[in-house]
This record gives structure tokens, sequence and C-alpha cells, in this order.
């Protein structure tokens, strides 16, 4: 499961803040498996508010993914499963 990045203590925000990074990645929500419309009801617990795509917090993009599964519930309605694929290209 996503620790939401709001959810982050003191020390870990020191340490992003000391490396600085531009992206990061986070575990899946399931999409919150129930989703109407794009709003999901019933959010899996410390997701906080991201349910799946990218957010902006501060100056750190974070990609939510929506996974494959399930979890307590044994359907999906309205949050397709994925694997995100990230292709990274470094200039020299």
């Amino acid at each position: 499961m996503a620790k939401a990045i709001d959810l982050f203590s003191a020390d870990e925000l020191r340490i992003l803040s000391e490396y600085k990074p531009q992206y990061m990645l986070s575990g899946h929500t399931h999409g919150g498996q129930l989703s109407f419309f794009g709003f999901a009801p019933i959010l899996p617990p410390r997701s906080g508010k991201y349910v799946s795509g990218w957010y902006q917090n501060n100056a750190i993009f974070l990609y939510v993914s929506r996974g494959l599964g399930i979890s307590i519930l044994p359907i999906r309605i309205g949050s397709v499963p994925e694997i995100a694929y990230f292709e990274w290209v470094l200039k020299s």
C-alpha cells in the first residue's frame, strides 16, 4: 500500500528536501476498486487523497498506480487495472 506523501514524518521530509527528487512513484491503491465517473467513494487506509494517476505536491510529481488486484471487496467497478510503465531518458 502506498504511504501518502503528506503523511511523511519530519525526518522523512528532511531526507526528501536534502535529495530534492523530482518524481516519486507510489504503490497501488486499486484506484479505490469502486469508481464512478472518476470519483472513488471508498479509499484504502492511509492513501489520503491519492487514488490514481499524477499529482503535484510542492516540487515533487507523484504517480499512484491503480495496480492489478483487489483487496477487501472481490470486485473492481470503474477502476481499470494497470501496470504502469515508465521510460526514463537521461540526457548526456
